[in-house]
């Protein structure tokens, strides 16, 4: 399937038309949808609604066109950005990219209504010690400590789809920033890592330690970054180390 499905440029008034929407693809947008707390009602034809927008659609199988009619959309919710929203919602995952060290980067792409900014960690911890989430400040976002527990010898493969997630507010002005930290199991040592993401033209991603035995230890932080359709996602990539 084209990553980037076609599709015609429209007005901020006008229908939205998504060109080369397979059958799988149709059915997974109403399937992503009711997941999402929305509701889907018809066959080929019907009403979509979520917190996001209500739209009318019918769906040109033979053709391979899906067009929505919008009746509401909230405030910042253009049709153009619905129309990038929807090819998101069925595009591919990205694949992960080998690095020329061989360190792999997954660059997972979540979709949520109206969420725009994404902030998504991930660890390798090569010491002897595991790590335990210890506490958080988020100034703008909705945070999801996904593992609460990483085991010395944790790598990003252990947790492709991210070890916490922060995802921006529906009004996406505002992006997602805030730290989160974890405490090694020596009892003195606290991992922090604070980060920043409201388009891709603000990002920022940095790893602290501190403690008694912070010395004994080195935190680094890689940030990686992508812009997939509608939606900006920094992915921090946090190594700790013995000294």
């Amino acid at each position: 399937m084209d990553r980037h499905p076609q599709a015609t440029r429209v007005a901020d008034d006008a229908e939205v038309v998504v060109a080369n929407v397979s059958p799988d693809d149709f059915a997974k947008l109403a399937a992503m949808v009711r997941d999402d707390g929305g509701t889907v009602s018809g066959d080929d034809t019907g009403l979509v609604e979520n917190s996001c927008f209500t739209a009318t659609y019918r769906y040109d199988e033979s053709n391979r066109l899906l067009t929505l009619e919008p009746i509401r959309l909230m405030p910042g919710l253009k049709p153009h950005r619905l129309r990038r929203t929807v090819e998101q919602m069925i595009a591919p995952p990205l694949e992960p990219q080998v690095l020329d060290s061989g360190e792999t980067i997954y660059k997972p792409t979540p979709h949520s209504c109206a969420t725009y900014n994404w902030a998504i960690g991930f660890f390798t911890n090569t010491t002897k010690h595991g790590l335990t989430y210890s506490g958080s400040s988020t100034d703008h976002g909705d945070l999801d400590v996904k593992v609460s527990k990483i085991p010395a010898g944790a790598t990003p493969a252990d947790h492709q789809d991210g070890f916490w997630i922060n995802k921006g507010t529906k009004d996406s002005t505002l992006g997602c920033f805030g730290s989160i930290s974890y405490q090694l199991d020596d009892g003195l040592t606290t991992l922090t890592v604070t980060y920043g993401v409201n388009t891709l033209s603000t990002t920022s991603a940095t790893a602290a330690l501190a403690g008694q035995n912070a010395g004994d230890y080195t935190a680094t932080c890689t940030l990686n970054t992508e812009f997939y359709f509608a939606a900006a996602y920094i992915y921090p990539y946090v190594t700790l180390t013995s000294s």
